[in-house]
């Protein structure tokens, strides 16, 4: 099924409804667009991509409409984040490279880098610790 706005759904249907997981391209009110599996909802679930207005996108594992499992998000400002999600939130294992060279790579909890990472910075300085709510270096 195709619709206007140049969204499809393909995957099996009885009846005249959409039943199981599909691939598709979902076009959201916010104007940001998805592509990959989708389940009986359209909502993203299982692998797929997302690009938003703004210019972010994000590439990997998703349930029900949620960053979920493992991928990757390139934000607007040319940093990007390599890792485990939970929640639409950074958590588990993952890599953060920013813009201006700096690198954060370690165990991440609530979307920040948590005790017993490593940082390295542009310039070559390392930092072995992980930050607090403030972002700032702590332990």
């Amino acid at each position: 099924m195709t619709w206007p706005d140049k969204s499809f759904f393909e995957g099996d249907w009885r009846n005249g409804s959409r039943i199981g997981m599909g691939h598709g391209r979902i076009q959201a009110p916010d104007n940001s667009v998805y592509e990959g599996s989708l389940n009986q909802d359209l909502k993203p679930h299982f692998k797929g991509t997302k690009t938003w207005f703004s210019g972010e996108q994000y590439t990997g594992d998703w349930d029900k409409g949620v960053r979920q499992g493992t991928g990757q998000m390139k934000y607007v400002n040319g940093d990007c984040y390599t890792g485990e999600w939970s929640d639409k939130v950074r958590q588990g294992e993952g890599k953060m490279l920013y813009k201006d060279g700096r690198v954060e790579e370690g165990q991440w909890i609530n979307d920040r880098l948590y005790k017993g990472e490593i940082i390295d910075y542009a310039d070559g300085g390392r930092y072995e610790g992980g930050t607090n709510e403030e972002k700032k270096r702590h332990g």
